[in-house]
């Protein structure tokens, strides 16, 4: 048992199973914190306040006191702000009231103490700015976006009508498309009669009309005008499922993932069961691509919806900072789209899913959680000892178990991914699962894939050697055999290891190389890294030319189009798909390689394990260097023994794991049916 899993144990038996008790603060006070953390007065602070939002009520004085730590740390921040509002709620506090009005007038005052004061306003329901007082603050602050937010969402609250035409005239600023919105959802709010709406609604229209994207605000008119809800079946579940990374159209742009695809696929399949009355795939979109949508159908009865919200998924404090604003433009969004969930479902330990959570208890919806040993399982080494982390790392990782912690004790159902080892895992990092069953129900599932695609025909002379790609395959090259990778450009995905592992091997003398993933339009700052990475490595190793192209991420059917069309290229060697992540959870890229009848190598960190084995239906090899996966490819290829027939036999292996035990259609049935039997226990 690694220190890090007996140190868990140890809190949740001593603290008899009273889980909200802070872990953090039982670790520091009972383990050498030098280990992890190091001697830190502020996560001494935080976890300080953590506990004292245990207790029933705190002072004036102590209220006081904490609002003046206020500053620069997003998670101290956020734990003081929910302190004053636990108490406001229960206990009038005039001084404490006087005391934060003193600091929103306060000259040069910081940004961020303004938009956290802010936010305890709203959520209290706290009117203490004079509408000068406001005028203000919104002359000073209008070039500021998440202030101005702020502002502008205080005066939709307190339904200042008088600030109307102050309201209007920023809608000519050269705002996001994300702050117009919510101008004109609160100017919408100040009407009182169908004349009036439909009156302002005229005048929007003229407005945005030169707008870069005026799709959106279409969109919202549209549905506003058409007094259009999502009608609901009786005895059918409406569920909602949550993405805050990316988009379900965008997968391998930025921070979009396997997860959009998982989304989409069971999105898609559960709106075809009769038990369900529709399904809400939940989104956020910070800037919005030309001709996207508020509101898109995937499929019949399943819907994207795209809610405006700035939130920078590159940095987890930004969702410890916008909690509160989250849970309300949620709460927001299930008023507009006319709909009372039955089921929220989360997927990531983040304070994006805490404020998920938060909307669900106040619509009394049942929330399910899908649960994974992370970070947990990446806090000690391979000996068990405790990893050393910077101030900020263990700000953040310790975020993440709070979560995890305070999720468990407001979710109803909890799903683990994977089979028996993984559930074993669970079982160790959250000793909960073993204890407190009788306050949630748990199972264990798989993910799946859709196993039957339709298919178009591809043109690889079109899509691989297109002169304005950045780097091309040239027409003789294309009967070569491939190695491809598919997924979202980053470090942890590997791709600069793996383009210098093929360059600097043999494989680059038989084997073509094909990237898919990333946007070279609209990079992240991550993906032009690689994107320069790519362009040096090629510039320095001309003899490459011709046999390496990148594609930008598209659409998770093109992919498999694609796929399919590279492996009628048969020959000597077979196809491979090289998943080169540093690790892989569980792969949902490589279980659509298998069933497409890739020959598949895959990280031996991970998750991967509970359905690859190796040399039956795949392979696992070294991805911690390019060096480690020249030997271990180079081996399996060049030197096992094992015969093109081999490899295929190889192929029909793992094409059968897929269909009988990863298919979007069994998947899919095991979540319904457990989302059923937790919704009739909460009805008992």
């Amino acid at each position: 048992m690694n220190r890090f899993i007996k140190a868990r144990n140890n809190c949740i038996k001593e603290y008899n199973l009273e889980v909200d008790q802070s872990f953090n603060e039982y670790y520091l006070f009972h383990y050498d914190n030098t280990d992890i953390y190091g001697q830190n007065d502020l996560i001494q602070q935080l976890n300080k306040i953590r506990k004292q939002l245990q207790n029933p009520s705190t002072t004036q004085i102590e209220l006081l006191t904490w609002l003046e730590q206020l500053g620069p740390n997003p998670y101290l921040n956020r734990a003081i702000i929910d302190l004053l509002i636990k108490n406001k709620k229960h206990h009038r506090l005039e001084s404490l009231d006087k005391k934060i009005l003193e600091k929103l007038l306060q000259k040069d005052q910081d940004y961020i103490i303004l938009f956290h004061l802010l936010d305890y306003l709203i959520e209290t329901k706290t009117k203490l700015l004079s509408l000068q007082q406001l005028q203000t603050l919104i002359l000073i602050h209008r070039y500021h976006y998440n202030t101005l937010k702020q502002l502008v969402e205080y005066i939709n609250c307190f339904k200042l009508k008088q600030l109307e035409k102050l309201l209007e005239g920023l809608l000519n600023e050269p705002y996001y498309e994300n702050l117009k919105l919510l101008i004109i959802d609160t100017l919408i709010s100040f009407q009182e009669t169908e004349d009036d709406f439909t009156s302002l609604i005229g005048r929007l229209r003229i407005i945005i009309a030169n707008e870069h994207n005026p799709q959106v605000f279409t969109d919202y008119f549209d549905y506003r005008l058409s007094n259009t809800t999502l009608p609901k079946k009786a005895d059918s579940l409406t569920i909602v499922q949550t993405m805050f990374y990316g988009d379900p159209y965008t997968t391998g742009l930025g921070n979009s993932g396997g997860l959009g695809i998982l989304l989409k696929s069971i999105g898609n399949q559960l709106a075809k069961n009769k038990n369900v009355d529709k399904i809400i795939t939940l989104t956020v979109s910070k800037k919005w691509n030309f001709g996207w949508k508020l509101i898109e159908a995937a499929a019949p009865n399943h819907y994207i919806y795209r809610m405006p919200l700035n939130l920078d998924p590159n940095n987890p404090a930004d969702f410890a900072t916008k909690e509160l604003v989250i849970k309300r433009t949620i709460l927001k969004s299930m008023s507009f789209l006319g709909i009372c969930p039955d089921i929220f479902h989360i997927r990531y330990l983040d304070n994006a899913s805490l404020a998920v959570a938060e909307a669900a208890q106040e619509l009394k919806s049942t929330l399910i959680f899908t649960i994974t040993p992370d970070p947990h399982r990446n806090l000690v080494e391979k000996t068990g000892a405790l990893k050393t982390f910077t101030t900020t790392e263990a700000l953040t990782l310790s975020n993440k178990i709070y979560v995890g912690d305070k999720l468990l004790c407001l979710t109803q159902g909890v799903l683990g991914i994977g089979g028996a080892k993984i559930k074993n895992e669970l079982m160790q990092y959250f000793p909960q699962l073993r204890f407190i069953q009788e306050h949630f129900l748990f199972r264990m599932i798989g993910e799946g894939i859709d196993t039957e695609p339709s298919y178009s025909p591809v043109d690889l002379k079109e899509s691989l050697c297109n002169p304005n790609l950045s780097h091309q395959i040239t027409q003789e090259n294309l009967q070569r055999p491939t190695i491809l990778n598919v997924g979202r450009l980053s470090q942890l995905k590997g791709q600069d290891q793996l383009l210098t592992a093929w360059g600097n091997s043999i494989l680059h003398q038989t084997y073509n190389l094909i990237l898919i993933g990333g946007d070279s339009k609209k990079p992240t700052e991550e993906e032009q890294d690689m994107l320069e990475f790519f362009d040096n490595y090629m510039e320095d190793h001309p003899n490459l030319k011709g046999y390496f192209v990148r594609l930008d991420a598209q659409c998770n059917e093109n992919i498999r189009y694609l796929e399919k069309a590279l492996l009628e290229n048969k020959g000597n060697l077979p196809n491979i798909f090289v998943s080169s992540s540093k690790k892989e959870e569980f792969g949902l890229s490589i279980l659509e390689a298998l069933c497409g009848g890739w020959l598949v190598f895959a990280p031996i960190k991970g998750g991967v394990r509970t359905y690859l084995k190796h040399g039956i239906n795949g392979f696992f090899i070294n991805t911690s260097s390019a060096k480690t996966m020249i030997q271990d490819i180079e081996k399996i290829i060049y030197e096992s023994g094992l015969t093109i027939e081999d490899f295929e036999e190889i192929c029909k292996k793992g094409h059968s794991t897929v269909i009988h035990r990863y298919s979007i259609e069994r998947i899919a049935l095991s979540i319904l049916d457990f989302y059923k039997k937790v919704k009739e226990t909460r009805t008992l």
